[in-house]
This record gives structure tokens, sequence and C-alpha cells, in this order.
């Protein structure tokens, strides 16, 4: 099956946050789903996955590219029960990652509020 398919199309949402992003420099593509491409590429050992990322403005655009065979799979942070609600199956967690942030500032949040946790760490 893997010869005969080809590239595995995977659909994806434009910029969503550590997903898919974009260095404006540079023009280079990286984030979450170009490292799942990079580590699925050999686990197979002896067959090698190629992969197609084609970049979608919104989940809707997803969603109706996979119903009409335009491209094979979803990469998305999402809800399975979403999914299942319009009639889309996820898979098992078959890859996990550390995500975290760094920041300089010494009490950063993310939401403009006070800071959390121990200042002095």
């Amino acid at each position: 099956w893997v010869n005969e398919q080809g590239a595995i199309r995977i659909g994806y949402l434009k910029d969503e946050p550590g997903i898919s992003v974009k260095d404006p420099v540079t023009g280079k593509k990286g984030g979450v789903l170009y490292d799942y491409m990079e580590y699925a590429d050999d686990c197979l050992g002896n067959q090698q996955l190629d992969f197609e990322p084609i970049e979608m403005e919104s989940r809707a655009a997803l969603r109706e590219a996979l119903q009409t065979g335009k491209i094979d799979m979803i990469f998305t942070v999402s809800n399975p029960n979403a999914g299942e609600e319009k009639g889309i199956a996820f898979t098992n967690t078959a890859w996990t990652y550390n995500l975290f942030a760094v920041t300089e500032k010494k009490a950063f949040r993310g939401d403009g509020g006070e800071p959390r946790g121990d200042p002095e760490r």
C-alpha cells in the first residue's frame, strides 16, 4: 500500500500556533507538523513514507478536503468528540511531544494578568 499510495497528503491549518509556522525572514516552514513528518518518515524501517503538506485556511476547508479525497489526513490539535460530530474518526495518539514556552520575562503569564506560581523560580 505504501508504494502504491505515493505521498501522503497532510492537510493542516495555516499558521496554527505551534503546529505550523513560517519564519518571516527565511520563509522556512516549521512546527510540530514538520517534526512529525521527519519522525514518521523512517518509522517503518525498510519503507519510506513521503508526505505532502497542504495548507488550508479553515477547519471547514480541512474537513471538506478530507471528505472529498483531496487530502488523506488532517494534522491538527482538536477535540476528538468534535471530529466525530462531523463524521471524522480520530486515531489513537501515535506520538507525544513535550512542548513548553521559555521567556525572558520574570513573570510571564501570557494573558496580561498577574504572575502565577513562585516569582523566585
